[in-house]
């Protein structure tokens, strides 16, 4: 499995204006997309995910609501998030969807379904890099679209934290703020590779933190990491190492 992952090419989907599925009145899109900066900080913080994060005026921190299909700004006038088994209604040229099978790309020993490996990490930042870079250049604004499914979901918003983390220069704190201020929080906690129940949860913020200290501790270069060695060794026909 994991071989033939290795040699997919990558899976984005670049989504074109669809037709209508959300009733969305073209004057108040502004607003879905436009976020206040000196707006406070959000005051829940959801079980296991750590202090909140006040003062920081890159990313979203007014509490919101949570709802399928609803958007959710990340970096505010540039990404969004959203989950929703349909692509909504985009209103104006300067909105992009887009979405990405990674998130889908791990391969349970059990019960397990995620965090995604390194290598996923290092082609999901790859895409967002070009994704960023285009809309810049375009003045568009990006909204990443994530499957309704809950686990799926939670892989699709560790990836973005991911991508906050090692290409925008956050702190784990920072990253995961955008979604820390959903609330009730929509994500669930990773667990041990077992059928057995689960008595210990590993957050997002849990798997940064690792993510962050790898990094500082110069075991992990996300620009200098080599695609192919890793994704070779870690397919059980090379000895899964």
């Amino acid at each position: 499995v994991n071989s033939a992952l290795a040699k997919e090419s990558v899976n984005v989907r670049a989504e074109s204006t669809p037709t209508r599925r959300f009733s969305v009145p073209a004057a108040a899109w502004p607003n879905i997309l436009r976020t206040n900066s000196a707006s406070p900080s959000c005051q829940r913080k959801p079980s296991n995910e750590g202090p909140t994060v006040a003062g920081n005026t890159s990313v979203a921190q007014r509490k919101k609501d949570w709802r399928v299909g609803a958007i959710y700004p990340i970096i505010p006038g540039l990404l969004h998030f959203t989950s929703a088994r349909t692509r909504p209604v985009t209103v104006g040229s300067n909105v992009c969807y887009f979405t990405s099978d990674f998130p889908k790309q791990y391969f349970p020993f059990c019960s397990d379904f995620g965090p995604v490996n390194l290598g996923i990490i290092v082609r999901f930042c790859e895409l967002m890099r070009s994704k960023v870079k285009a809309a810049k250049s375009q003045g568009l604004e990006l909204i990443f679209r994530s499957s309704e499914d809950l686990l799926i979901r939670t892989n699709s918003a560790f990836l973005v934290a991911a991508y906050l983390l090692l290409d925008e220069g956050y702190s784990p704190e920072e990253a995961i703020q955008p979604f820390q201020c959903i609330s009730p929080y929509p994500f669930k906690p990773y667990r041990d590779a077992t059928y057995a129940p689960a008595d210990f949860e590993l957050s997002i913020l849990d798997c940064l933190r690792g993510l962050k200290k790898s990094v500082s501790l110069g075991w992990f270069n996300h620009r200098k990491f080599s695609l192919h060695d890793y994704e070779r060794w870690d397919n059980p026909e090379n000895g899964d190492l």
